[in-house]
């Protein structure tokens, strides 16, 4: 090959991925918000909740429990404190301690709903309003985690009722 012709080779190599490069680009992700960190992390806490929730029926006759302390209480289960009463998401230093010491203060305070009703697929969810983008993670039974709108989930909770 002459000189030429691979300096042509190489030129053409470059202009085509340029060409890509502009065409396609490289997509270079967004570093996630603090909110959509939170998001994860409290989605994550649902994950372990609704789990928490499905050992301690098949513990307990299929029956769900009455509060979110339960998972807690139950011997066998022995759920973690920390992953059941998330500290409230509004406070930022105001006694978080002393509310998830105190189960009834921290049950009261929780991001955490439980669903009591028991011919319901819904096991827990979040506190609606929770979010500025106004969605709602939900845990049901044999699906798992998601997140959606409120009107979502308030048309989710008109079925599940």
């Amino acid at each position: 090959m002459t000189i030429n012709l691979k300096k042509t080779i190489k030129w053409g190599l470059i202009i085509f991925a340029v060409f890509l490069y502009l065409k396609f680009g490289v997509v270079i992700p967004e570093k996630p918000s603090k909110t959509r960190i939170d998001q994860i992390n409290s989605s994550a806490r649902m994950t372990y909740l609704g789990e928490s929730i499905q050992k301690y029926m098949l513990n307990h006759n299929g029956k769900k429990p009455n509060r979110l302390v339960d998972l807690i209480e139950d011997p066998e289960l022995c759920a973690d404190m920390q992953m059941v009463f998330r500290y409230p998401h509004h406070s930022v230093d105001k006694g978080d301690r002393i509310i998830t010491n105190n189960v009834n203060l921290a049950e009261k305070y929780s991001d955490y709903i439980l669903s009591t009703n028991s011919g319901s697929d819904i096991l827990v969810y979040e506190k609606p309003n929770l979010w500025k983008d106004e969605s709602v993670a939900v845990y049901l039974k044999n699906q798992g985690t998601m997140r959606m709108t409120n009107n979502d989930f308030q048309e989710l909770l008109k079925t599940h009722k």
